[in-house]
């Protein structure tokens, strides 16, 4: 069966997550999800292994093995030791027994919520459209209908014209898929209007650019319809925050982030 509509709630429930849906058709749909958290411990080879026969006396453990995978803080991969867990009425348990090797081992996604945890493997988000096939009250294949990576405005507090006066004023829009010395199509200046009013909004703003001959060469900004967001890589999420004293960083990005603070400084909060 398939059913299309509104993610509205998620917890854990014994060894799976429960979902509600409201579907389009009005009804009321609680389903199940089989989910392993996954738990990533890092500390010297023999404290491991102690904490893998530990948990496999207590049989907390569905599977474990050894894999790699990046720090957040510091950006690198690390050798970590990957513990599969379910069975999430005992997880309180669970936790309070890996405090006892805090003091030798270092472990990664346990502060995270379970429903965060999987809503984030699965890329939903609450309040969010999918579209599930199901059976017996078990889900067997699920979409997002839509992207909690979408950029979302207030047109209230800004308008889309005033985007568009901002993403012109911080890049260079007359070079042919190349910024700077970045070359190629990923690099192309392009704006992804969403209707018919943004697309002759865009069209306006370039015209009326072009007009001023800001710019030593003619806009070659792209308009193409929305079709679906993709999400960047891990490394670079949040690179500036991250990355502050990178040469790219302190020559590239310094300088139009100064640009759009000074320009722009009675839009910015704070």
């Amino acid at each position: 069966m398939e059913t299309e509509g509104w993610l509205f709630d998620v917890y854990p429930w014994h060894s799976a997550m429960v979902l509600w849906i409201y579907g389009d058709d009005g009804g009321v749909l609680r389903l199940e999800d089989s989910y392993r958290h996954h738990i990533y411990a890092r500390g010297r080879r023999r404290d491991l292994e102690e904490l893998l026969n530990f948990l496999k006396k207590r049989r907390f453990l569905l599977g474990f093995g050894w894999t790699r995978k990046q720090d957040f803080w510091s950006g690198q991969e690390i050798d970590v030791l990957d513990l599969e867990v379910g069975n999430y009425g005992h997880f309180l348990r669970l936790f309070r027994l890996l405090a006892s090797f805090e003091d030798r081992v270092t472990f990664y996604n346990c502060d995270i919520p379970l429903a965060q945890a999987y809503l984030y493997e699965r890329g939903l988000f609450p309040t969010g459209r999918c579209w599930v096939e199901h059976e017996d009250g078990r889900i067997l294949r699920m979409e997002t209908c839509c992207s909690p990576w979408d950029i979302e405005y207030f047109p209230a507090a800004i308008s889309f014209r005033e985007l568009l006066e901002v993403f012109f004023a911080t890049h260079d829009p007359t070079t042919l898929n190349r910024q700077g010395a970045d070359v190629g199509p990923q690099y192309r200046s392009v704006v992804f209007y969403h209707d018919e009013g943004q697309r002759a909004i865009a069209e306006e703003v370039i015209e009326k650019l072009n007009g001023k001959k800001i710019w030593g060469g003619p806009i070659v900004t792209k308009l193409e319809p929305h079709e679906a967001f993709y999400r960047a890589e891990e490394y670079h999420l949040n690179y500036y925050e991250k990355n502050r004293n990178q040469p790219y960083c302190r020559l590239v990005i310094d300088p139009k982030i100064i640009k759009l603070r000074e320009r722009f400084k009675d839009k910015l909060k704070g």
